[in-house]
């Protein structure tokens, strides 16, 4: 049970992670559209 619950809380460390690295990427691509 604690395994899990530490495997949870990994996952959603890395789904944190992941979403801020999709918002750095998104807002690149707006500032790059925006600057041609």
């Amino acid at each position: 049970r604690s395994a899990a619950h530490i495997l949870n809380l990994v996952l959603q460390d890395d789904v944190k992670e992941i979403s801020d690295v999709i918002n750095k990427i998104k807002g690149n691509i707006k500032y790059i559209k925006a600057s041609l």
